[in-house]
């Protein structure tokens, strides 16, 4: 064989070869852009867009789940947010539920809590004043008790002697009229 016919070979060689490594690329280039069109569907999914497939049609089952565990989360979120028992009843998980069970019952128990002080105070203040009143007439009482003795006469040894007027206008009051 000639020189000519090797060139020849070799060129038919090169120029195959290069076919073959220019479809090859051309079949890696569209594995890419399907892989990259993948990628942004999965994208456009978990973010929610408009006309966007369910992340579990589009994604691996790991992004899918996560997609899914975070919108749960921010539904929870909302309805914690804005208060919404229902909300909290339908998007939160058993352990969220529970906490704000017992937030709820924490709050109603303060509450209750709350009336109780309220109410012993306002009984607090009645008694007080109760007290008072009765102290006051105690006082005036014994005043007039100690009036009544002061004005008693006295004997030969500074002794009062009470008689039975005395006695009277002693526990009950300054007797109207005469004294006997």
């Amino acid at each position: 064989m000639s020189i000519q016919a090797y060139i020849a070979m070799a060129v038919l060689a090169l120029m195959t070869g290069s076919g073959v490594f220019a479809g090859c690329e051309h079949k890696r280039a569209d594995g890419l852009q399907a892989q990259v069109a993948a990628a942004q569907a999965c994208t456009d999914a978990v973010a929610a867009k408009p006309g966007a497939k369910a992340p579990a049609e589009v994604c691996a089952p790991a992004i899918a789940a996560a997609a899914l565990t975070a919108a749960r989360s921010a539904a929870c979120d909302q309805a914690l947010a804005s208060a919404n028992g229902f909300g909290v009843q339908s998007a939160c998980s058993a352990p969220v539920k529970r906490l704000v069970a017992e937030r709820d019952a924490a709050r109603s128990d303060t509450a209750d809590l709350q009336a109780q002080l309220t109410l012993a105070h306002s009984d607090q203040a009645g008694a007080i004043a109760r007290a008072e009143v009765r102290g006051q007439a105690q006082a005036e009482r014994k005043a007039h008790a100690d009036a009544a003795l002061a004005a008693a006469p006295r004997d030969h040894d500074g002794n009062a002697v009470c008689d039975a007027g005395c006695l009277r206008e002693r526990f009950e009051g300054p007797v109207s009229g005469p004294s006997p």
